[in-house]
């Protein structure tokens, strides 16, 4: 199962700049690597902004960019959009939108990174000012915690960079990952506070319960390396 690194942020906080980073240096170490840069860059890049109030299309690119590179085997991907971003920035809230955004993040083996921003600000191919993204870095910071979402702060600095690096290299030594089968615990809310009607994410069958203390999947055998909680289903605005 690859590795996905989602850089979290408000806009122009320095997430391609990481994720650039991290690249060169996964690359550099051996690792099959590859980037899955934010479409929705590209869209203001190409004067199509009025694309950016669909998100539901968005996404559903940027989801693609993402699929393509696991269903290739890529090993490690660095993403600097996270689908979980299309929450934010879709001016509707809709509710159905927000639970299929959670639930595609899901699919993958996600590492979650917040970056903290440093006084410069990077404008360029941004629609946001500085004043704006500080608001934004605080909706995304939100937005993690009300989906349960487990991430590590970060700094845009090169120690940073070492950092991701090194952890996820540390990740791939633990489960031993070229020749290691891995899997994931998705574990969906049945309610506000019991997660239940838990799954393996690489056969998609039913595991018994406790689930939290599985080491393997009792059908295809697949180690679990973490838990995907997917939250209870939205019951109003957070934003």
């Amino acid at each position: 199962m690859s590795i996905l690194i989602n850089l979290f942020g408000g806009p122009g906080a320095g997430k391609s700049t990481v994720m650039a980073g991290v690249f060169y240096k996964l690359k550099q170490a051996g690792i099959f690597a590859e980037m899955a840069p934010e479409f929705a860059k590209d869209l203001i890049w190409q004067k199509s902004t009025y694309l950016l109030a669909n998100q539901l299309y968005v996404m559903s690119e940027q989801y693609k960019r993402i699929w393509l590179l696991v269903n290739a085997g890529v090993k490690v991907i660095v993403c600097d959009s996270p689908l979980l971003l299309g929450i934010i920035y879709d001016i509707d809230q809709d509710k159905m939108l927000r639970q299929l955004f959670i639930s595609k993040h899901a699919e993958f083996n996600n590492i979650n990174y917040f970056i903290e921003r440093s006084e410069i600000f990077h404008g360029e191919g941004r629609i946001h000012t500085k004043e704006q993204s500080l608001i934004k870095d605080k909706i995304v910071l939100k937005l993690l915690q009300t989906t349960n979402t487990p991430y590590t702060k970060i700094t845009p600095i090169e120690e940073s960079v070492s950092k991701v690096t090194n952890d996820i290299l540390k990740l791939i030594e633990k489960t031993k990952w070229m020749g290691l089968k891995t899997a994931k615990i998705v574990a969906i809310a049945c309610d506000q506070g019991h997660y239940g009607y838990a799954s393996c994410s690489n056969c998609n069958k039913t595991l018994p319960e406790p689930h939290q203390k599985l080491k393997q999947c009792p059908v295809c055998d697949y180690k679990f390396v973490n838990i995907q909680r997917i939250p209870y289903p939205f019951t109003g605005s957070d934003f």
